[in-house]
């Protein structure tokens, strides 16, 4: 789990954005922008979760945050 608090810290930097994990029993869940929710990834598995905050890249708007609704650019 350390590895995953790790690896969204770095996604919230790199895409200037707050966002909270909702991990279900089975391992699967969604990544969610903080503030209004909206869900930026569904995953299956931590393993898929890891990857994508890893790679994961956001649109970002002319004010340097990322535009809503929200747009993957990069995965």
């Amino acid at each position: 789990m350390e590895i995953t608090l790790s690896l969204m810290n770095d996604f919230e930097k790199r895409n200037n954005i707050s966002t909270t994990i909702e991990i279900n029993g089975d391992g699967s869940g969604n990544l969610r922008e903080f503030w209004d929710e909206e869900i930026i990834k569904e995953f299956d598995s931590l393993k898929s979760l890891n990857l994508f905050l890893l790679n994961g890249k956001l649109k970002l708007g002319e004010d340097g945050r990322s535009v809503s609704p929200i747009e993957i650019v990069a995965q």
